[in-house]
């Protein structure tokens, strides 16, 4: 009796139906880099696995199809040009991977910076980014003395063009009318360090810039040299009204 429930079951067994292998789970665990222009052209290197089974991926609604370097753990694509408002604002964006017929959103965050060629408008203010840089020491007026880093960090200065088309004044460096962060590869976003009245060239605590003008002012930032810059995120602030939105450039040493 033992010997035919043994072959009964191998009988069993040899007549279920054969399925194919499911195709390796897709997951993404990096970019290399993680910030990128809007107005495209850069290379990026995806790092993860199942990546050998990726046919296209999706950018911001931008479909990729050329895809280069692909293996088990890795895969190449050049960003494409985006569309204006990525090209205005800049901002975090979703990638997209499509495996066996299915979009899978991949979870690490990836930052597009606008094009620095915009003036771009937020609350009222007219913003214009000028510079960006690592100065060893930033000139303060001289009964302060220059602004130096805390030991093991580097300084970072942004520095903008403000035109003020609202209907009141506003004070660019004793109130908060602009707000200015740097955000580092891990996208830390870092704020800048007070008393930028005492900063040579920005203008004076309570100095009131009327409707109609316009004034460059210096944001300085503190950062361990241990974190990579490489964006600012830049927004005016309002009172009571709707939250604006921000505009995210390239942090580079090298300006124009």
């Amino acid at each position: 009796m033992l010997l035919a429930a043994i072959v009964s079951l191998v009988l069993l067994t040899a007549t279920l139906p054969s399925y194919p292998a499911q195709a390796a789970s897709l997951s993404i665990q990096s970019y290399s880099p993680n910030v990128a222009s809007s107005a495209g052209g850069d290379k990026i290197v995806v790092t993860g696995k199942g990546l050998d089974k990726v046919t296209r991926v999706r950018v911001g609604g931008v479909i990729l199809s050329k895809l280069t370097n692909r293996s088990k753990t890795k895969l190449g694509f050049v960003m494409p040009r985006m569309s204006q408002s990525w090209l205005q604002y800049g901002g975090y964006v979703g990638i997209e991977f499509m495996q066996s017929g299915a979009w899978t959103k991949a979870s690490p965050k990836f930052l597009l910076t606008a094009t620095r060629e915009n003036t771009f408008e937020s609350a009222g203010l007219v913003l214009r980014l000028l510079e960006t840089s690592q100065p060893s020491f930033v000139p303060q007026q001289s009964r302060y003395g220059d602004l130096l880093p805390s030991p093991g960090a580097q300084l970072h200065g942004v520095k903008l063009n403000v035109l003020n088309m609202t209907d009141e004044w506003v004070d660019l460096t004793c109130s908060f009318e602009v707000e200015v962060k740097v955000i580092d590869t891990s996208f830390r976003r870092f704020s800048y360090l007070p008393n930028r009245h005492r900063v040579e060239g920005n203008p004076g605590c309570n100095v009131f810039m009327n409707p109609g003008f316009s004034a460059d002012a210096l944001w300085v930032f503190d950062v361990p040299t241990l974190f990579k810059i490489v964006a600012v995120e830049v927004k005016a602030v309002t009172f009571g009204g709707p939250d604006p939105r921000s505009y995210y450039f390239a942090f580079k040493t090298e300006n124009p």
